[in-house]
């Protein structure tokens, strides 16, 4: 996989807005010869809306236009009218794959990353209608170093999984074909000069990466449309909603929010990667680099005062297919789901003989489940995730488990790694506290004798905190660890989270945090999902 930079410097109160915008922006749903997508061109069109928006000049191709050809020409001829200063995007969402490497020697693994455009075939003229890693390259090195280029690859060319789908779902859409070695390719070996490509050879290029190589890249239902989560964090970056309330985008806050949200909005199938390094560059701020203010003006600005809090509510409400007869009274269902009778287009589903509660987009269990009471509650607690997962990305900080993304089976240990936040308070107090797959509020941490020891103190800068390990216990399914620092020891919070311990209360956590952990200055926080079940 080639590795692609951007320097970075912050910017001063007087923002030189020196930046016109150049966009390339590819969505492919439409295959000739493999299976469809549903998100690609919904992400293409959001991407191209957003970059329009703030005066960029794009250039869209989807479906039957994106040839090789096409793109090529696009991708020329907008690169051609940067100069130095200016901004080239390069954004793509459709399906990947690996094939063995054009140039012997190149790839550590041996396997070059294709992009697969509307008419590749696996034989005959089709088979050059792919982008491989190479081409791209040098098609970045014809872009003067002045230049900053940002290129998104909303795709994946892995056939690997972080965890198998649950037993009896499937994962839904993902962009991944695997093919087998061409035979006769077309294409003419690529340029020597992309030869085992790395970052010093391209520092004014920022790359951003939906999984990392052993993950698929599955769709996912955001706001009631397939999307790829890369491309929808992408386009609300470059909106601004990735500013954390200050008005400023660096390309820090650009990583933290892309990981945090793609990780959520995925739940931890995929941990997205944006590559940059830190240098010279004027270019710290992203918000200044999609300005419609235009180029060669200068704008005066003071301290940008914080923007509200933005609300903490509940997602929409879910699709329901309920597998099976429910004999049982449904109304206690009525206000967190809505019914639908064909499962394809259903967001969860309710199996009634297995008793299962399932993800229909991750292919996840949310919670095991005995009656509608039962069901109702889970789809409530997966609700105030969902809506937590769109508001924490903008005052994130990261956790994960020692063990992975798979799923944990009971009786199986768990450590938890907690990483210091590059932002928001320099030491912070930590906090955490799990809503289980019922939504029962769980207070993990800390105990008050470890706030005695100021064990609850978190450095930035320090290295992980660590916890556990733990082993799995019922109820299984999907729990989600949730963690907050702040400034301060939050004392209300904390006490308030301890005597809801016990309550299926996952909204009342909700308005806890909105009102004890609103101000990124002053707070962060995360969001682990955990899925377990029985072996």
């Amino acid at each position: 996989m080639i590795r692609l930079f951007l320097a970075v410097a912050l910017l001063g109160l007087a923002l030189p807005i020196q930046a016109a915008t150049y966009a390339v922006v590819i969505g492919i749903d439409d295959y000739a010869h493999f299976s469809d997508l549903e998100g690609a061109v919904n992400d293409a069109e959001d991407i191209a809306s957003v970059i329009r928006g703030r005066g960029g000049d794009v250039m869209l191709i989807t479906d039957q236009q994106a040839t090789r050809s096409n793109i090529v020409n696009a991708f020329r001829t907008q690169a051609a009218k940067a100069s130095d200063g200016d901004v080239l995007i390069l954004t793509y969402a459709g399906h990947g794959v690996q094939l063995p490497e054009s140039l012997i020697g190149d790839e550590v693994d041996g396997m070059d990353e294709n992009f697969v455009l509307h008419g590749f075939a696996e034989a005959g003229p089709g088979v050059g209608e792919r982008l491989r890693d190479n081409d791209l390259a040098s098609l970045f090195m014809e872009v003067p170093d002045g230049v900053t280029v940002l290129f998104v690859a909303d795709s994946c060319h892995s056939g690997t999984m972080t965890r198998l789908p649950f037993e009896g779902a499937e994962l839904g859409k993902t962009r991944f074909l695997e093919l087998g070695p061409i035979e006769e390719d077309p294409l003419p070996a690529p340029e020597e000069r992309s030869f085992q490509i790395d970052g010093s050879g391209l520092p004014h290029v920022v790359f951003a990466a939906a999984a990392r190589d052993n993950e698929q890249t599955p769709e996912v239902l955001i706001d009631g449309e397939r999307r790829g989560a890369l491309s929808w964090s992408i386009a609300r970056a470059l909106e601004g909603v990735a500013d954390g309330g200050d008005g400023q985008t660096t390309m820090t806050d650009l990583r933290e929010f892309v990981r945090a949200s793609v990780r959520g909005f995925s739940g931890a199938r995929q941990t997205p990667d944006v590559v940059f390094e830190i240098g010279s560059r004027e270019t710290d701020n992203l918000s200044t680099l999609l300005s419609p203010a235009g180029k060669d003006q200068e704008v005066e600005s003071e301290a940008v005062p914080p923007k509200p809090a933005r609300p903490l509510a509940p997602g929409p409400t879910p699709a329901l297919f309920i597998l099976g007869e429910a004999t049982a009274d449904l109304t206690a269902l009525s206000d967190v789901a809505e019914q639908v009778e064909d499962e394809e287009q259903a967001a969860l589903v309710w199996n009634v003989a297995e008793k299962r509660l399932v993800d229909r987009v991750s292919a996840d269990l949310i919670a095991e489940v005995n009656s509608p009471a039962d069901v109702a509650a889970a789809i409530t607690s997966w609700r105030a995730i969902f809506g937590l997962v769109r508001w924490t990305p903008t005052r994130a900080f990261e956790m994960r488990l020692q063990e992975g993304d798979q799923r944990h089976m009971l009786g199986q240990k768990v450590t938890i790694l907690v990483s210091p936040a590059s932002a928001g308070p320099a030491k912070g107090h930590l906090t955490l506290v799990n809503l289980a797959s019922g939504g029962e509020v769980q207070y993990i941490y800390p105990s008050e004798k470890s706030v005695e020891k100021g064990k609850d103190v978190i450095d930035r800068g320090a290295d992980d905190k660590t916890f556990g390990p733990s082993k799995v216990s019922e109820p299984v399914g999907k729990d989600t660890l949730i963690g907050v620092i702040t400034a301060s020891p939050p004392k209300e919070l904390r006490s308030a989270l301890r005597s809801l311990n016990g309550q299926a209360a996952p909204e009342k956590v909700l308005a806890l945090l909105q009102t004890h952990a609103s101000d990124p200055e002053t707070a962060r926080l995360s969001v682990l999902p955990i899925h377990t079940a029985r072996p």
